[in-house]
């Protein structure tokens, strides 16, 4: 009797993230981390287990920049092996829970999903050709429109804000500062994804790498967050956003201003 072949386990979010995600997408395809996913994949040298003995060391990021036509050069990030590898592992541990806050938002365009045939561990759930049949869709909704973006997101990110967008700014708060007497709350895999960042960043609180998927699906994460709120107070009647820029659509000139008002 013939016996069945096993099918082999699917990749982990964390194998797809070092191995396809790693990183920048502009560069050069002959660069490629598959090497590093495979040895930690198969545990045989026992890399994993060293990298997370380790997860507290700090590292530094090596910086990349590339040309852009009639622009200035844009700056990107190649994070410690060591760092990425913890980064990785905690997104991998609790990304049900993570991809399930990024559904919060109504207006995100970008939120990241898993489409092998492109060549990345994750991309944003619409393509750029899709863009613009998406924004008239959405401006069909009023007569006026306001346009707003966040200046330098990725390097101003702070990131104590993960927890914050997690749990909740004033949960987190308390859990860190309880009563005099009362022990601290257990901390939580936003605590751990905090430690992450800060730890690959010589230990900086300012700032999401440039290039990685990682970045794209915390990013998500945290504006997940400031599209709930804006959805409740800036009240457009539609919306969008991609990666950071926002579009609200008003039917009327006094809801625009308001919309504007709470944008800024």
């Amino acid at each position: 009797m013939a016996k069945r072949t096993k099918k082999p386990a699917p990749p982990t979010v964390s194998d797809i993230l070092l191995r396809k995600g790693y990183f920048p997408k502009e560069l050069p395809p002959p660069f490629g981390t598959a090497s590093l996913a495979t040895a930690i994949k198969t545990g045989s040298t026992g890399i994993m287990s060293l990298f997370l003995s380790e997860k507290k060391r700090w590292t530094q990021i090596c910086g990349y920049s590339f040309a852009r036509p009639s622009r200035i050069r844009r700056r990107l990030s190649i994070p410690n092996p060591l760092s990425m590898t913890y980064l990785t592992d905690s997104i991998d541990r609790n990304y049900s829970d993570i991809n399930n806050k990024i559904k919060r938002s109504h207006f995100t365009l970008s939120g990241p999903v898993r489409k092998p045939g492109l060549g990345r561990a994750f991309t944003p759930g619409l393509q750029d050709g899709s863009l613009p049949d998406s924004r008239a869709e959405r401006r069909s909704a009023g007569k006026y429109l306001v346009q707003a973006d966040i200046a330098n997101f990725y390097p101003s990110v702070y990131t104590h804000s993960i927890p914050w967008s997690i749990e909740g700014r004033s949960a987190v708060k308390a859990r860190l500062f309880p009563p005099r007497g009362t022990p601290r709350g257990v901390p939580t895999y936003g605590d751990e994804l905090d430690e992450a960042l800060r730890n690959g960043n010589s230990g900086q609180t300012v700032g999401l790498p440039i290039g990685p998927d990682t970045s794209l699906i915390l990013a998500e994460l945290l504006l997940s967050d400031v599209d709930q709120r804006m959805d409740n107070e800036a009240k457009p009647a539609a919306g969008m956003r991609y990666y950071d820029d926002y579009e609200l659509t008003y039917r009327t000139a006094a809801e625009a201003e308001n919309g504007l008002s709470v944008a800024l």
